[in-house]
C-alpha cells in the first residue's frame, strides 16, 4: 500500500506540465485565420535582410488554427483538421514589442522542443513563426517567415 501512495504521489507531481490556457493565456483561445505573413530574405549582394509581405489571398487554400483552452491547438486547411497538437506554455509574457496590449509566448508542441512556436497575440492578432503554411523556414536561416493570423 506504501508503494501504491508513493506512486500515485510521483504521477501527481511529474505531471504538473501547463498545457490549460488559463488567466492571461486564454487570449489564444479561438479561431486564427492567416491574413498574411512576412518574409524575410538575406541579400548577399548588398548584405541585407529584404522584407517583403505576402498575403494569405494569393493562395488557393484557407490557412487557420484553432486554440482550445484544454490546451490543444488545430491546424485547419479549408476549414478540415490536418494536425493537432497538444500545447505546453513554456512563457507567456506581457509587455509584447510587436503588438499593443500584447503578450509574447512560446509553446512546445506535444511537448518537444523540436516542435517550438515563438511569437506575440493580443485580442485581435496573432503572429508565430513558421508553422505548416506553403510558406516555410529555408534550409539556412532564410528565407524565414512571421505569419500573422486574425480572430
Amino acid at each position: 500500500m506504501k508503494y501504491l501512495i508513493l506512486f500515485v504521489a510521483a504521477i501527481s507531481f511529474t505531471s504538473c506540465i501547463k498545457d490549460r490556457l488559463e488567466n492571461e493565456a486564454s487570449l489564444l483561445v479561438g479561431t486564427w485565420t492567416w491574413s498574411h505573413s512576412i518574409e524575410y530574405n538575406y541579400d548577399s549582394a548588398n548584405d541585407t535582410v529584404v522584407v517583403s509581405t505576402l498575403s494569405a489571398e494569393d493562395y488557393p487554400n484557407l490557412y487557420a488554427v484553432t486554440f482550445l483552452e484544454k490546451g490543444k491547438v488545430t491546424t485547419l486547411r479549408d476549414g478540415i483538421d490536418q494536425e493537432q497538437y497538444r500545447v505546453i506554455l513554456d512563457k507567456f509574457k506581457s509587455g509584447s514589442t510587436q503588438l499593443s496590449s500584447g503578450f509574447d509566448y512560446k509553446i512546445k508542441l506535444d511537448n518537444r522542443e523540436s516542435d517550438t512556436l515563438v511569437g506575440s497575440v493580443n485580442s485581435e492578432e496573432l503572429r508565430m513563426s513558421d508553422f505548416h503554411l506553403p510558406l516555410s523556414k529555408g534550409n539556412d536561416d532564410y528565407p524565414y517567415y512571421e505569419h500573422i493570423f486574425l480572430k
